[in-house]
């Protein structure tokens, strides 16, 4: 029982020691791990891991008790500590492993361990993580490293010590600026050997003083290299540490040599440019960046009244803006603006102490030093006077493009005056214009406190005394007695006490005088105002020829007006007077020669038709002519086929051809497009022309119209249009002159062929219009070709282009028409045609009796000729268009004239009318314009 209790006892014992020394393990700093050597030390698996190396090695106790260390730390045998462990369980004797670097995949860091051998054979190992201090070692051994490559780079001179002040370092710039080499340093430099003898206590006390308040530097110091030389130095010292330790200086020297010599350059240009501001003829100020003044100019103190003592530390802006708030807003913004670096110039207004407003240009522009801004320089440089003037000068540009404006003398002095008053005190300001024949004023413009008159007498009068003298005049007290005693004037109205008066002058005659006058200062005005007032003087009387030259060119104006007015009436009157009865003589012609006539009458009718149509054409071309000249000559651009156009005019004028015994013929080149775009009745009209000399002066051989292609484009076409002919010919002398008006090659030619002289004329304006010139290529006695290309577009659509609307021969009969035609003949003869047409014709004498028929029965269309008595064809189509029956209201009206020159066709559709034929026509237009709008 003894025995058992004292074994129990031991066991307790045993894990009381064993409870104390597992705490002490757990309890540790320090990482523990015991190991439980296997296969007669062999390998080593863990018993025991601590807390510490726990955190250390990243892993948990439980994950590595049982387990061989080489399966949780591979990398232990490389490390070297697999080896000590199995030396110690060896020889039982403990074993330092020092620092060394451990890494496996998945940890890295330094350790330090001791290894030992428990009594029971247990294998103990202590180590510390050095990691963080071998990393700092490392940091400090290259920051160290680093520190003497940057010294070597840095352009100062940098010296470390020991505790005794003989120096240990010092960098590539010191040993060379001071003239020592690496054997010098080996042997030990003092660092007072550095100064010159004389200054080495002054630098022990500075170092001292730096080194314990950490001063700036304060003093400067002559510093001497081994050979003796010496230059100008700052330095700065501070304690180098080492364990929390002084271990020695550092020193930084800076040679200021250049320093020095700068600082004196600087001292000399800043003396250079104060003088240069004080002597500045603009006022120049220097502010700080937020506009606090520091200095001024005496230009300055001139311009704005404030002396350096009262303007000193105040704001730019607050003093200069004087109350103003819209010029201290302004001036504000601009400081700022230049504050931030920008540089600004305006023009503005600032105030003088006084409070009087000066006119300035302002120069802002900041002052950098080492690339940050510390103030700003102001200049101010006086502009009154550059403004006055070009106020003056504006004014007078503005009086003088008013003198050229307006178109009456009370207008112009109205707005003139106005002007005026900008410059010159305008209270008492009179215009007298001067009637040489009466000698008398009138007064146009009167501003006047004191008096007012309309017309006086120029006698006695100051205004008078102007005329009478030719000259300006500048009068005060004095001057007004002298005159009145000398009897050159009466003093009419109240004496002022100073008077201005300016004669107004046209073509060397005074037509009237410019005053000014002051009733209360004689200072008012002086010699400057005097000349502005002869200036204004000046353009007053230029605003008085113009407007007479106005007045002139308006009457010359509307007589031409009225001129060529009457000449478009004449022609329209003209025009309608003898195309009306040539419209009947040549429609009678056709009718009789359709009649079948005799072959004696035949030829009768031939000729009466022929010299119908060669008046026509001459009147044709004297009314071409005269609407080119006034440029009313219209054009139109529509689809047409060329080949069309140019088989058409050779059936027009084949018979003239044959009857001279010529073969007219005609050449379309390949190419031709069949469609495009123009005006078919112009180009129509030139071929005509060139076709009409041709037959006129070629006696035998033959004419030839033809179309050439020049060149193409997907969208144009450049197409050569030409008349050649084996007549007489055009001497190259005379090449020019046949495309003058009414002129012709020879003076005999319209003796022998007739003509005006027109046709050329009229085609080479009328090609000119298309953007085109005509070419003449003759030689005498074997041909002539006149020709022009047009560059035309082409039409892409051929089906709808080419589309000809078919007109039914019978589409007329049995339709009712009514014709208004004044002239019985052609009445008659439109009556003639359209019964040819199976047309149920009614005539009507005049408008008039149109409206009754037409408001008494329902017709199929209206032919209404314009120019009728009683009532013209505008007013009867205007009464047809108000009838309330719309079976009659909207019966189609076309429009039948003489009159080519007035715009006709605006008017006709303006009256409601539905198309326009033109006397006098042929049977075919007349068909063709009934068919097209006949009452379907």
């Amino acid at each position: 029982m003894d025995s058992s209790k004292k074994v129990q006892g031991s066991i307790d014992d045993f894990q009381k020691v064993c409870e104390r020394y597992y705490h002490l393990i757990r309890n540790m700093p320090s990482c523990i791990a015991i190991f439980e050597p296997r296969n007669n030390g062999e390998d080593f698996v863990f018993v025991a891991f601590n807390p510490a190396a726990e955190r250390v090695e990243k892993i948990k106790e439980e994950e590595v008790l049982g387990r061989e260390v080489r399966d949780i730390f591979p990398g232990v045998v490389d490390f070297g500590l697999f080896d000590v462990f199995k030396e110690v369980y060896r020889t039982g004797e403990p074993a330092f492993h020092p620092v060394r670097s451990y890494r496996d995949k998945r940890i890295s860091g330094y350790r330090e361990n001791y290894v030992f051998r428990m009594p029971g054979g247990e294998i103990v190992a202590v180590y510390e993580d050095r990691t963080d201090q071998k990393q700092l070692e490392e940091k400090y051994k290259l920051g160290e490293e680093r520190f003497r490559n940057l010294a070597d780079m840095l352009p100062e001179m940098i010296c470390e010590t020991n505790r005794k002040n003989i120096i240990t370092y010092a960098n590539r710039l010191a040993l060379e600026r001071f003239e020592y080499s690496d054997k010098d340093l080996a042997k030990g430099i003092p660092l007072e050997n550095l100064i010159v003898a004389e200054q080495r206590d002054l630098a022990r006390r500075e170092a001292l003083h730096q080194y314990r308040n950490k001063s700036k530097i304060s003093h400067e110091f002559t510093a001497v290299t081994k050979t003796g030389k010496t230059f100008p130095i700052f330095f700065k010292v501070s304690p180098i540490i080492t364990h929390d330790k002084v271990s020695g200086l550092r020193g930084v020297f800076v040679d200021i040599t250049d320093q020095k010599k700068t600082q004196e350059k600087l001292e000399r240009e800043t003396i250079y440019l104060n003088q240069l501001i004080q002597s500045a003829p603009e006022a120049i100020t220097q502010t700080y960046k937020d506009g606090t003044i520091i200095r001024i100019n005496e230009e300055f103190t001139r311009l704005f009244g404030y002396t350096e003592k009262e303007i000193i530390g105040q704001h730019i802006d607050e003093v200069l803006a004087h109350g103003d708030e819209k010029i201290l807003k302004e001036a504000n913004k601009i400081t700022k603006s230049i504050g931030q670096g920008k540089r600004k110039m305006i023009e503005s207004i600032r105030y003088h102490k006084n409070g009087t407003p000066v006119s300035v240009s302002i120069l802002g522009t900041p002052i950098t030093l080492h690339n940050k801004r510390i103030g700003v320089y102001g200049i101010y440089r006086d502009i009154t006077r550059r403004k006055h003037d070009q106020l003056i000068t504006e004014i007078m540009l503005r009086i003088s493009e008013t003198a050229l404006k307006v178109s009456n003398l009370q207008e112009f002095f109205n707005v003139t005056c106005n002007y005026l008053s900008r410059i010159l005190d305008t209270t008492n300001l009179f215009i007298a214009l001067y009637d040489s024949k009466t000698k008398t004023f009138s007064f146009p413009f009167f501003r006047d406190e004191k008096d007012r008159f309309d017309r006086v007498p120029a006698k006695g009068t100051i205004s008078g005394y102007v005329v009478k003298t030719g000259k300006s005049l500048m009068l005060k007290g004095k001057d007004f007695m002298n005159l009145k005693r000398a009897g050159e004037i009466s003093m009419v109205g109240t004496v002022s006490k100073v008077w201005l008066g300016v004669p107004m002058i046209v073509k060397k005659e005074i037509v009237g005088v410019i005053s000014l006058q002051n009733y209360d200062n004689e200072d008012t005005f002086n010699k400057d105002d005097l000349k502005l007032l002869q200036i204004f003087a000046n353009q007053a009387a230029m605003a008085v020829v113009h407007i007479q030259s106005q007045q002139d060119i308006l009457m010359a104006k509307e007589k031409a007006e009225e001129n060529i007015k009457f000449k478009e009436q004449f022609l329209s009157t003209m025009s309608h007077e003898i195309r009306t009865p040539l419209n009947a003589i040549i429609g009678m012609s056709q009718l009789l020669i359709r009649s079948k006539p005799r072959k004696d009458q035949e030829e009768y009718l031939q000729a009466l038709r022929i010299s119908g149509e060669s008046l026509l054409r001459l009147i044709n071309d004297i009314l071409d002519y005269s609407k080119l000249e006034s440029g009313k000559m219209v054009t139109e651009t529509i689809a047409f086929d060329p080949r069309d156009m140019i088989n058409s005019l050779q059936k027009v004028f084949v018979y003239r051809a044959e009857e001279k015994g010529l073969k007219l013929i005609t050449v379309i080149e390949p190419g031709i497009p069949e469609q495009l775009k123009g005006d078919p009745t112009r180009f129509t009209q030139i071929l005509t022309n060139f076709i009409g000399n041709a037959l006129k002066f070629t006696n035998k051989g033959s004419i030839t119209i033809g179309l050439g292609l020049v060149k193409e484009t997907a969208r144009f076409a450049d197409i050569r249009f030409y008349v050649s002919d084996t007549g007489i010919g055009i001497a190259p002398d005379k090449m020019e002159k046949i495309f003058e008006s009414f002129t012709q090659a020879e003076t005999d030619t319209t003796r022998k062929f007739g003509g005006t002289g027109l046709g050329l004329a009229i085609s080479k304006r009328l090609v000119e219009m298309f953007d085109g010139k005509i070419q003449v290529d003759s030689k005498l006695g074997k041909g002539t070709t006149f020709s022009f290309i047009l560059h035309l577009e082409k039409v892409k659509d051929l089906a709808v282009a080419s589309g000809k609307s078919i007109i039914e021969p019978r589409i007329l009969a049995g339709k009712k028409i009514l014709v208004v035609e004044d002239n019985p003949l052609n009445r008659m003869l439109a009556e003639r045609f359209m019964k040819q047409w199976g047309i149920k014709v009614e005539s009507a004498e005049n408008g008039k009796v149109a409206v009754e028929k037409v408001a008494r029965k329902e017709y199929d269309l209206v032919v209404m000729d314009l120019q009728m008595p009683v009532m013209d064809g505008y007013e009867a189509a205007r009464r047809i268009r108000q009838m309330e029956d719309k079976s009659r209201s909207t019966t189609p009206i076309i429009a039948l004239t003489a009159s080519v020159l007035l715009d006709v066709k605006s008017q006709v559709f303006k009256y409601g009318m539905n198309d326009v034929l033109m006397k006098p026509f042929q049977p075919e237009s007349l068909f063709k314009i009934l068919a097209e709008n006949i009452r379907k």
